[in-house]
C-alpha cells in the first residue's frame, strides 16, 4: 500500500505472444559427451628493425579498424634507487603531464579528439607508454607518444598534484590486507632493500 499505490505506471505489450510447453527428449541424468578440441594458432609477431635501431614488433589482425601501439622501454621498478622506491612509477606518471610543446591538458584534449587515451604502465623490468586508436588516427597518436617520451618537462606544478595523489593512494593501500600481504611477501622473498623486494609504487 505504501509503494504500489495508484501513482504508478503499468506496461502491457499486446498482443501477448502465445506460449506453450514442449516435451524434451534430453536425458538430464546423463553427462553430455565432450566435443572435439578446437585448434588454435596464436598470431606470430613480426620483427623488424628500423633504420634508427629501434626494434619493431607487430601483429596484424583484420577486423576492427583499430590500432594498439606503444613504446616499451627496458627498465622499471627494479632500477629504482634503494632510497627512492617508486621512482619509476612516478616518472611514468609524470611523462604525460607536459612536454616542451604541450601541457597536460593539451595532451589529454588531443588524445580525446582522436577518440583515444594515453596510458603508462610500469612493471618490474619495463616502462611502457601506449594507446588504442582508430587506424586513421594512429600517426597522430604515435606523434604524441613520441613527444611525451622525448620532450617531457616534468612541470613542478603537476608534480605536486601527482605526488599528492600518489601519497593518498599509498595511504589507502596501507589499510588493504591484500596489498599489505603482497608487499610483505616480496620483502620476505627478496629482501626489502633489493630491486625486486620493494613495491612498484614505493
Amino acid at each position: 500500500k505504501r509503494f504500489l499505490d495508484s501513482d504508478r505506471v503499468r506496461l502491457a505489450v499486446l498482443p501477448e505472444r502465445a506460449t506453450s510447453t514442449s516435451d524434451s527428449s534430453v536425458d538430464r541424468g546423463v553427462m553430455p559427451g565432450a566435443s572435439s578440441s578446437r585448434q588454435y594458432s596464436p598470431p606470430v609477431p613480426v620483427h623488424e628493425r628500423l633504420p634508427n635501431g629501434l626494434d619493431l614488433l607487430y601483429v596484424e589482425k583484420s577486423g576492427l579498424p583499430m590500432v594498439s601501439l606503444g613504446v616499451l622501454l627496458n627498465g622499471g621498478a627494479a632500477a629504482d634507487p634503494v632510497d627512492r622506491p617508486g621512482l619509476a612509477q612516478m616518472t611514468a606518471a609524470m611523462l604525460v603531464e607536459g612536454t616542451s610543446t604541450r601541457t597536460s591538458q593539451q595532451i589529454s584534449e588531443e588524445m580525446e579528439f582522436l577518440g583515444s587515451m594515453l596510458y603508462t604502465d610500469v612493471g618490474r623490468d619495463h616502462l611502457m607508454v601506449f594507446a588504442d586508436t582508430l587506424t586513421s588516427n594512429w600517426p597522430q597518436a604515435l606523434e604524441i607518444i613520441a613527444d611525451v617520451l622525448k620532450d617531457a618537462t616534468f612541470p613542478a606544478r603537476e608534480l605536486v598534484r601527482v605526488r599528492r595523489e600518489h601519497l593518498a593512494d599509498l595511504k589507502r593501500m596501507s589499510t588493504d590486507p591484500t596489498n599489505i600481504s603482497q608487499r610483505a611477501i616480496r620483502a620476505l622473498l627478496y629482501g626489502p632493500d633489493t630491486a625486486y623486494g620493494h613495491a612498484i609504487g614505493g
